[in-house]
């Protein structure tokens, strides 16, 4: 009976033990789960949009061109910051819509330009940075017009007040759009290569404080009279025709005439108009301190009176290729004329 009781006593102590190992292992998981759950409590969670911008800054001022771009694209409470890195990275840097296919490539910066290629990539492009954008050229081949009236939109509407200096190149298929509203900032203003429809007109309407008009070797001009326009701020022009007998670019009338309208120019290129133009144009070109035409065998040898340059300082000659020229006879007499450069055809 002894026996018995001893192993019942021996029992009761086991579960015992038992029982209190068990306990203590369930209060340490519950002091465990209570520390962890304190220690998550007392870590707040952030995410990247809730930091100010001087942090985003600090971030994405690490970044790519293109990373940078897919930030901006990524969230609209991204985009500030990073357009305050544009600015302080890339807002010296002329932009190039080169639109002219669909491509993997989106962005490419070479020689301290940021070239855009895709099409959708441009329009998102101008939204987002279009505000900081000072230089823009445009260059487009074949593309639909539907596209086009997009870019010129996206361009009037993020770009209007900001741009210095734009330039068209190789703009085909009735590429120009009805300007809606003026670029009050814009200085420069170039052409080159493009082929225009009516649309081109009151360029000193959207253009009210340009300095520089250049017009590069038209494909096609069916407006030839919108260069007929008197531009108040106008120091610098340039024409550029394939020949003389250019049948698509402007014609002598229309340089004569804005010449007239602009007598105030400093600066003037007049690229394949002969001597006999030039002659009469002498009138319109009193203020004229820097000069840059074509010369042919056919202007050394004409007759005629001299052309007086009272004010050139400097005058460029373009020639044929295996043409030489004796100086003293050309159809120029100057009154302070201090550089001559001659530059033979390719």
């Amino acid at each position: 009976m002894s026996d018995q009781n001893e192993k019942l006593s021996r029992k009761r102590r086991k579960n015992e033990r038992d029982e209190l190992r068990k306990m203590k292992r369930e209060a340490k998981r519950l002091k465990a789960k209570a520390t962890e759950e304190v220690t998550e409590a007392s870590i707040p969670t952030i995410k990247i949009t809730d930091l100010n911008n001087d942090c985003l800054e600090v971030i994405f001022n690490h970044l790519e061109f293109n990373d940078l771009f897919n930030v901006a694209d990524s969230n609209k409470l991204l985009t500030s910051a990073a357009g305050r890195v544009y600015w302080k990275k890339y807002r010296k840097m002329p932009v190039d819509l080169y639109t002219c296919y669909t491509t993997d490539e989106c962005f490419k910066i070479r020689a301290h330009c940021i070239w855009v290629y895709d099409r959708t990539a441009a329009l998102k492009f101008l939204r987002y940075f279009g505000h900081i954008i000072t230089k823009l050229r445009i260059t487009c081949f074949s593309i639909k017009n539907p596209y086009l009236a997009e870019l010129h939109r996206y361009v009037f509407e993020y770009c209007s007040e900001t741009l210095i200096q734009i330039s068209f190149c190789y703009m085909i298929a009735c590429a120009f759009f009805p300007i809606e509203k003026s670029f009050p900032n814009v200085e420069s203003v170039s052409f080159r290569y493009c082929m225009v429809d009516e649309n081109l007109s009151q360029l000193n309407k959207w253009f009210p404080n340009v300095r520089r008009l250049t017009f590069g070797y038209f494909v096609k001009l069916d407006n030839r009279k919108c260069i007929e326009k008197y531009f108040p701020h106008l120091q610098s022009l340039s024409i550029e025709r394939f020949c003389p007998q250019n049948q698509f670019g402007f014609e002598e009338q229309n340089a004569m005439e804005a010449l007239r309208l602009n007598p105030n120019l400093q600066h003037l290129k007049l690229k394949n108009f002969d001597t006999k133009f030039l002659r009469k144009a002498s009138e319109y070109m009193k203020r004229v301190e820097s000069l840059e035409i074509t010369i042919r065998r056919s202007d050394i040898n004409h007759r005629g009176s001299s052309i007086r340059l009272e004010k050139v300082k400097r005058l460029v000659i373009h020639g044929d290729r295996d043409q030489h020229i004796d100086f003293s006879t050309l159809p120029f007499t100057f009154g302070c004329v201090h550089e001559v450069i001659y530059i033979k055809q390719k």
